[in-house]
């Protein structure tokens, strides 16, 4: 039943953010990306997905700035952390997909990006999902807050003894401590 009240403020807020995650909010570097020969993100997401079944984790999530950018420039220029990552069907069947999107800060990876990777790693790893990763190599910037992480040297699992590779299942990335990168 449509009504003809207003929209609560705080909804009028949620849409306009979700309107700053869009490649529509962002056309210059949209446009950029695509004069490099490159794909958006959303773009690859969209195109490997069945329609409407993605459902984002983290999208309000913005780059840990904030003593060097103000709060709504991070919420325009660095929507999701530049890590676009869900969950969705592909042919019908649940995976999980992930896409670093070099439209933010050149695709550097952020804290709060590495937060929702680790957590949508666990969703994964928790529900066995087929994953999809659109990823390249990429370096820290200057200004971006950085964490220190290391390979715990046997696996947390009480089934599982023996040394992990690193790239095994069943090992993890532990904190050791954080540092700020000075500009």
């Amino acid at each position: 039943m449509p009504t003809d009240e207003p929209l609560r403020d705080d909804l009028v807020e949620l849409l306009r953010r979700r309107a700053l995650t869009e490649d529509a909010a962002r056309p210059d570097a949209v446009a950029r990306r695509h004069a490099a020969g490159g794909r958006t993100a959303r773009e690859n997401v969209a195109d490997l997905v069945d329609d409407g079944s993605f459902v984002e984790y983290g999208r309000y999530a913005i780059a840990a700035q904030r003593m060097r950018r103000d709060v709504e420039d991070l919420i325009a220029r660095t929507p999701a952390d530049g890590l676009v990552a869900g969950t969705a069907r592909v042919d019908g069947s649940p995976c999980a997909v992930l896409s670093y999107d070099y439209t933010v800060l050149a695709g550097t990876q952020g804290a709060l990006g590495h937060r929702k990777k680790d957590r949508l790693f666990d969703v994964i790893e928790r529900s066995r999902l087929p994953t999809v990763f659109f990823a390249r190599a990429v370096a820290a910037g200057p200004a971006t807050p950085t964490i220190r992480w290391s390979r715990r040297s046997t696996c947390p699992r009480s089934r599982c003894g023996r040394r992990c590779p690193g790239w095994c299942h069943e090992s993890r990335w532990s904190r050791v401590g954080a540092s700020r990168a000075t500009p």
